[in-house]
């Protein structure tokens, strides 16, 4: 048996050893990005998650683009006093208008159905994250939810991997 290859036994496929995971997910995404938060409260962050069948059978399946967790902040702000903050204040504090917003949410199309994606076949999809606030963003609420095409009963969910977003405030 060769090393990453996957045989038929008895109608179903069976992954061999360097073919575990037979589904993969990429985000391409800006590295930094500049936005001028007193013009416009929402950032549009362009993205593109690429999906790729690396198995020997065509798959089906859906990708879901969730919220993030209400109620969450920033990984870091401006400081107290830096002169970069609404009046001054940190973007952190008790009595800033940020506090409750969600730290960023998908928007547009949420819920993207593929049918037949072959062996080797990539499958990109558009999307976009709004942020509501400068900060380090750590955005991972997506998932791909498929199956092998001739399989009905076998569901498989590969989470997306953690990526980060530089936002940083363009009136600085």
């Amino acid at each position: 048996m060769l090393k990453g290859t996957s045989h038929l036994k008895n109608g179903m496929n069976f992954l061999m050893k360097g073919q575990d995971k037979p589904m993969h997910m990429t985000v391409s995404y800006p590295q930094r990005i500049v936005h001028n938060f007193g013009g416009d409260a929402v950032c549009m962050v362009p993205c593109t998650i690429s999906i790729f069948n690396a198995s020997q059978q065509s798959i089906q399946g859906t990708l879901n683009l969730d919220n993030a967790v209400h109620n969450t902040k920033p990984s870091w702000t401006m400081p107290k006093g830096s002169g970069q903050g609404p009046n001054d204040e940190s973007m952190e504090s008790e009595g800033s208008d940020l506090s409750g917003c969600p730290s960023y949410c998908w928007c547009g199309k949420l819920v993207h159905k593929f049918y037949d994606v072959q062996p080797w076949e990539t499958k990109e999809v558009a999307a976009t994250v709004c942020i509501f606030a400068p900060g380090c963003y750590e955005v991972d609420a997506f998932r791909l939810q498929w199956s092998f095409s001739n399989a009905n009963f076998s569901q498989n969910e590969l989470e997306g991997t953690k990526f980060c977003l530089n936002v940083s405030d363009g009136r600085l």
